[in-house]
């Protein structure tokens, strides 16, 4: 069967998925408002835009009004209101920021009103499509969604092969803070990201809200050099959330740094222990493995990251360094046919490969 054909039948597959909860979840909820809907779709080339529906009816006939594109606004008319409720559909896995779509999103729904939103399920050993950049733990989902302007959210369907999340627009603004220090914290700009954090006058309405704002904080600490600092403002998230894998990942970096690759050991492990698909602790626990002199296992941890990642060339590489000097020449072979498939840009496997001369110069 060609990769053309399996792709084709991946797609109908989740077309199939998307209309089915369209019909038992959304229409019935849209049924219930009086107002307009927002829906994400994801068109060629990648191009995302919200489709703003005025009514349930223009919903159910799929016609929306106007289309607001990411990063641009809306054509033609620009006074478009927002919607009553917001919905994304099996599309997270499909762009490099998801993001940067829940802001666009968040932007579209209105306050107090509600959003549905279809993720797919990842899990250690997961290999994803062509067209997917990455799926999320449920853990990485519930942050993007709070760091986004949503609130009140709730895993309504947890299966092994996705989740349906309901989330509520928030009623105040003061996500915004945390968007501005997220989006500056990228750029590594730890100082005016701490300036927006500290501009935050009034009482965080929830213990999510809190942990997120102390998980930035450290990074603002971190990236400062701040070590002491750092390390309080992730036991704060920890003590908000005892399973918190993000603020166990930040334990296990600082143990590392300090040389401690037991405790870092045990803190990444802690963290994919609850989050078993979260490539931070994937990789993290790859490179202590690779320290520790336990080549096998950094092997498959790395690959285990790049594999929930395939489109982060670095992890890649990586998987293909410690294999190499772990003696997996096969599983490599294996690993990068599979990977680079149709991948232009990516350098032929002869090119990575070691060749058979310098390796024995090597030893």
């Amino acid at each position: 069967m060609s990769a053309t054909m399996e792709l084709s039948k991946l797609e109908q597959a989740l077309a199939c998925a998307r209309d089915t909860l369209r019909s038992q979840i959304v229409f019935p909820t849209v049924e219930a408002i009086s107002g307009a809907v927002a829906e994400v779709d994801i068109r060629s080339a990648g191009q995302v835009v919200i489709e703003h529906y005025e009514d349930a009816d223009a919903y159910v006939r799929r016609e929306p009004s106007h289309l607001h594109p990411l990063g641009g606004k809306p054509p033609g008319n620009t006074s478009i209101g927002t919607a009553q409720l917001g919905v994304w559909l099996f599309g997270p896995s499909r762009v490099n920021t998801p993001s940067h779509v829940y802001r666009l999103l968040s932007s579209r729904v209105d306050k107090g009103h509600k959003a549905i939103i279809a993720t797919e399920t990842p899990w250690q050993g997961k290999l994803l499509t062509p067209q997917e950049y990455g799926e999320y733990t449920t853990e990485e989902t519930c942050a993007m969604l709070i760091r986004t302007g949503f609130e009140r959210i709730d895993e309504v369907i947890s299966g092994p092969f996705f989740s349906l999340w309901e989330a509520y627009r928030s009623e105040d603004e003061t996500y915004q803070i945390l968007i501005d220090a997220e989006i500056a914290l990228d750029k590594g700009d730890w100082a005016s990201a701490e300036q927006g954090l500290a501009s935050i006058e009034q009482q965080l309405k929830t213990a999510e809200m809190v942990r997120e704002y102390a998980l930035l904080v450290a990074a603002c600490h971190d990236l400062a050099g701040r070590v002491p600092q750092c390390l309080d403002a992730l036991t704060c998230a920890l003590d908000l959330d005892p399973q918190c894998a993000r603020a166990m990942c930040g334990l296990a970096r600082i143990a590392a740094l300090k040389g401690d690759l037991e405790s870092a050991d045990q803190f990444f492990s802690s963290a994919l222990k609850h989050q078993p698909a979260l490539v931070a602790g994937c990789h993290g626990l790859a490179v202590v493995k690779e320290a520790q002199g336990k080549l096998d296992d950094a092997f498959l941890m790395m690959m285990t990251a790049s594999d929930l990642r395939p489109k982060d060339d670095g992890l890649m590489m990586e998987t293909v360094r410690i294999g190499n000097a772990a003696g997996k020449g096969t599983e490599v072979s294996r690993f990068l046919e599979h990977r680079i498939g149709g991948k232009s840009h990516t350098p032929s496997i002869q090119n990575i490969l070691p060749q058979k001369q310098s390796a024995v110069a090597a030893q």
